[in-house]
C-alpha cells in the first residue's frame, strides 16, 4: 500500500502525455494519409505494439 499513490499518478500522467500526444499525431496522420508524418507514426505505433511487456517481476 506504500506505492500506491505513486503508482496511481504515474499511470494518470502517462495516461494524459499519451492521449495528449497519440490524439493530435492520429489526427495528423490520417489528414496526410501517405505522407512521410503518416507513415513514421504507422512505424513508430506498429514498433510499439511489438514489443513485449515490460513488467517489472
Amino acid at each position: 500500500m506504500l506505492y500506491l499513490p505513486a503508482t496511481v499518478e504515474l499511470a494518470i500522467a502517462s495516461l494524459l502525455f499519451a492521449t495528449a500526444v497519440g490524439i493530435p499525431l492520429g489526427i495528423v496522420a490520417g489528414i496526410r494519409h501517405g505522407s512521410r508524418i503518416d507513415r513514421a507514426v504507422w512505424t513508430v505505433s506498429l514498433l510499439n505494439a511489438s514489443l513485449p511487456p515490460s513488467g517489472a517481476g
